[in-house]
Protein backbone atom coordinates (compact mmCIF):
# COMPACT_ATOMS: atom_id res chain seq x y z
CA UNK A 1 0.00 0.00 0.00
CA UNK A 2 1.25 3.44 -0.94
CA UNK A 3 2.34 5.61 2.02
CA UNK A 4 -0.01 8.35 0.84
CA UNK A 5 -3.01 6.02 0.83
CA UNK A 6 -5.71 7.12 3.23
CA UNK A 7 -8.11 4.64 4.82
CA UNK A 8 -11.68 5.57 5.74
CA UNK A 9 -13.95 3.20 7.67
CA UNK A 10 -17.71 3.39 7.12
CA UNK A 11 -20.10 1.64 9.49
CA UNK A 12 -23.64 1.27 8.13
CA UNK A 13 -26.18 0.31 10.80
CA UNK A 14 -29.41 -0.49 8.98
CA UNK A 15 -32.75 -1.66 10.33
CA UNK A 16 -32.10 -5.33 9.54
CA UNK A 17 -28.34 -5.50 9.10
CA UNK A 18 -25.10 -3.63 9.13
CA UNK A 19 -21.66 -3.66 7.62
CA UNK A 20 -18.18 -2.22 7.91
CA UNK A 21 -16.55 -1.03 4.69
CA UNK A 22 -13.08 0.43 4.31
CA UNK A 23 -12.47 2.94 1.56
CA UNK A 24 -8.85 3.35 0.45
CA UNK A 25 -7.93 6.50 -1.47
CA UNK A 26 -4.43 6.74 -2.97
CA UNK A 27 -4.85 10.26 -4.32
CA UNK A 28 -6.24 9.08 -7.63
CA UNK A 29 -8.39 6.05 -7.02
CA UNK A 30 -10.92 5.00 -4.38
CA UNK A 31 -11.38 1.30 -3.65
CA UNK A 32 -14.01 -0.13 -1.32
CA UNK A 33 -13.69 -3.39 0.59
CA UNK A 34 -16.44 -4.87 2.73
CA UNK A 35 -14.81 -6.13 5.92
CA UNK A 36 -17.77 -7.23 8.01
CA UNK A 37 -21.50 -7.86 7.56
CA UNK A 38 -23.91 -8.65 10.38
CA UNK A 39 -27.60 -9.00 11.23
CA UNK A 40 -29.33 -6.29 13.22
CA UNK A 41 -32.62 -7.10 14.84
CA UNK A 42 -34.54 -5.73 17.81
CA UNK A 43 -34.71 -7.49 21.15
CA UNK A 44 -37.95 -7.95 23.08
CA UNK A 45 -37.64 -6.79 26.68
CA UNK A 46 -40.06 -6.81 29.59
CA UNK A 47 -41.65 -3.61 30.83
CA UNK A 48 -42.57 -2.66 34.38
CA UNK A 49 -46.28 -3.10 33.59
CA UNK A 50 -45.74 -6.78 32.69
CA UNK A 51 -45.87 -6.28 28.93
CA UNK A 52 -42.98 -6.27 26.50
CA UNK A 53 -41.63 -3.92 23.87
CA UNK A 54 -39.04 -4.07 21.10
CA UNK A 55 -35.75 -2.27 21.65
CA UNK A 56 -32.56 -1.65 19.70
CA UNK A 57 -29.96 -4.28 20.52
CA UNK A 58 -27.47 -1.65 21.67
CA UNK A 59 -25.04 -4.14 23.22
CA UNK A 60 -25.11 -6.31 20.09
CA UNK A 61 -24.53 -3.30 17.84
CA UNK A 62 -21.63 -2.17 20.01
CA UNK A 63 -20.06 -5.64 19.73
CA UNK A 64 -20.44 -5.57 15.92
CA UNK A 65 -18.92 -2.06 15.72
CA UNK A 66 -15.93 -3.30 17.71
CA UNK A 67 -15.62 -6.30 15.37
CA UNK A 68 -15.63 -3.97 12.37
CA UNK A 69 -12.87 -1.90 13.97
CA UNK A 70 -10.88 -5.06 14.76
CA UNK A 71 -11.15 -6.23 11.16
CA UNK A 72 -10.14 -2.80 9.87
CA UNK A 73 -7.03 -2.90 12.06
CA UNK A 74 -6.22 -6.42 10.85
CA UNK A 75 -6.63 -5.32 7.21
CA UNK A 76 -3.73 -2.91 7.70
CA UNK A 77 -3.24 0.79 7.30
CA UNK A 78 -3.96 3.54 9.76
CA UNK A 79 -7.52 4.91 9.65
CA UNK A 80 -7.86 8.54 8.60
CA UNK A 81 -11.45 8.73 9.79
CA UNK A 82 -14.53 6.79 10.78
CA UNK A 83 -18.14 7.48 9.84
CA UNK A 84 -21.30 5.86 11.15
CA UNK A 85 -24.55 5.90 9.17
CA UNK A 86 -27.66 4.95 11.13
CA UNK A 87 -31.06 6.13 12.12
CA UNK A 88 -29.24 8.78 14.13
CA UNK A 89 -32.24 10.97 14.70
CA UNK A 90 -33.83 8.17 16.71
CA UNK A 91 -30.78 7.86 18.93
CA UNK A 92 -30.49 11.63 19.26
CA UNK A 93 -34.13 11.90 20.32
CA UNK A 94 -33.71 9.06 22.78
CA UNK A 95 -30.59 10.59 24.25
CA UNK A 96 -32.28 13.98 24.65
CA UNK A 97 -35.52 12.59 26.09
CA UNK A 98 -34.22 9.72 28.19
CA UNK A 99 -30.80 11.10 29.03
CA UNK A 100 -29.41 7.70 28.01
CA UNK A 101 -31.04 6.02 31.01
CA UNK A 102 -32.88 3.30 29.06
CA UNK A 103 -32.48 1.17 25.95
CA UNK A 104 -34.21 2.98 23.05
CA UNK A 105 -37.34 1.38 21.58
CA UNK A 106 -37.63 0.66 17.88
CA UNK A 107 -39.95 2.60 15.57
CA UNK A 108 -43.61 1.75 16.00
CA UNK A 109 -43.36 0.24 19.47
CA UNK A 110 -44.50 3.22 21.52
CA UNK A 111 -47.83 1.47 22.12
CA UNK A 112 -47.79 -1.38 24.66
CA UNK A 113 -47.39 -4.86 23.26
CA UNK A 114 -49.28 -7.69 24.92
Amino acid sequence: MNRSTRNYLALDLGASGGRAIVGRFDGERLTLVELHRFANGPVQLPRADGGTSLHWNILGLFAEIKEGLRRAAAAGGRLTSLGIDTWGWILACWMAAANCSAIPTTIGTAAPMA
